[in-house]
C-alpha cells in the first residue's frame, strides 16, 4: 500500500491527486480512441496495444448502487457502492459517500478521496469515493 500526500492510499496506482483534486487514471486507446478504467495496456474493444495514460472525468451520474452489510476486519459497514456514468461516457464502479436514503439513480455525482476502511492500528485507508453534488437530477 503506497502514500500520496501522507494518505495511505488502497490502490493507488488508481488514482492521481493533483492539489485538492484526485483524478481516476484511465487509458485511451490511439487506434479506436475509447476510454477504459483502470488503465490497461490492450484496448479492451478493438484489442489493439496503443492505449495512453488519460484523466477521466471526475463528474458523472449515479447509475446504480447497493448497500454493503458484511465485510473484512477494517471495513466500515454498511458502506454503499455504486456504478457512475462519468461524463466522459465510461462506467465506473466506486464507494458512494451518502446515507442510501438519499440516494437515487441519475443523482450527479463527484469524485472525491475517501475513507473506505482502517488498518490494524486503527489508520485510516483511501481511496476514491463519490459524492452526490447536489445539483439538478
Amino acid at each position: 500500500m503506497d502514500a500520496i500526500e501522507g494518505r495511505r492510499l488502497a490502490a493507488p496506482h488508481l488514482v492521481e491527486i493533483e492539489g485538492n483534486h484526485v483524478w481516476l487514471k484511465g487509458g485511451r486507446c490511439r487506434a479506436c480512441g475509447k476510454l477504459s478504467f483502470p488503465f490497461a495496456g490492450i484496448c479492451c474493444f478493438c484489442q489493439e496495444e496503443q492505449m495512453t495514460p488519460a484523466r477521466l472525468a471526475r463528474e458523472g451520474k449515479l447509475y446504480a448502487f447497493s448497500v454493503v452489510h458484511a465485510a473484512a476486519k477494517g471495513w466500515r459497514v454498511p458502506y454503499v457502492l455504486g456504478y457512475v456514468d462519468l461524463a466522459d461516457g465510461i462506467r465506473v464502479l466506486g464507494h458512494i459517500e451518502a446515507d442510501p436514503k438519499t440516494l437515487c439513480p441519475d443523482m450527479p455525482v463527484a469524485l472525491d478521496l475517501g475513507v473506505i476502511r482502517s488498518e490494524a492500528d486503527g489508520s485510516p485507508v483511501y481511496s476514491y469515493v463519490f459524492a452526490p453534488t447536489g445539483g439538478s437530477r
